[in-house]
């Protein structure tokens, strides 16, 4: 009986990457994490095999997309393609906003820190009140357990690698 049941699983090319078959086909397709895609249509593709990425650039879906890509792009004059992205490259993307908030941030525990004004105070309604009011990204700036939890640490360090 065992000689009747196919056992084996079907062959693809276990090897190839998505980097590697955008490589192929640069184009018109781009790469976010571990998935390929196409750029006109916005679809995933299987990159393991290279048959579905032919049969997919051969569609007529693609062809038409396309077409309607290098039309919009030779009238604006070279207009950005919007492209889509994995969440996981999405996430993993520091923000301008990100970074804006951990400078002031260091920068406050730096500050309390040379004046020795405990994190506690920033807490105060009055404090927290200038801070949103008068400072520039101050409505970013965490209570004071999170600074201490995170922020703190790295000025402990800076300051230890200044002294020895």
């Amino acid at each position: 009986m065992d000689k009747f049941l196919n056992l084996q699983k079907a062959k693809s090319a276990r090897l190839v990457t998505a980097h590697q078959r955008h490589s192929k086909n640069p184009f018109w397709t781009h790469v976010s994490g571990s998935k390929l895609f196409c750029t006109p249509c916005n679809k995933v593709i299987d990159h393991l095999r290279k048959s579905s990425v032919d049969s997919h650039r051969k569609s007529a879906d693609h062809r038409s997309k396309e077409d309607k890509m290098k039309e919009a792009q030779g009238s604006d004059g070279g207009e950005a393609v919007k492209k889509q992205r994995t969440l996981d490259s999405a996430m993993n993307k520091p923000s301008v906003s990100t970074q804006a908030r951990n400078d002031i941030c260091n920068e406050l525990v730096s500050v309390f820190a040379a004046a020795n004004i405990p994190l506690s105070k920033v807490d105060h309604p009055a404090v927290r009140d200038f801070l949103q009011t008068r400072v520039e990204n101050g409505g970013a700036i965490p209570q004071a357990h999170q600074l201490q939890d995170c922020y703190l640490k790295g000025e402990f360090s800076n300051k230890k690698e200044q002294v020895f």
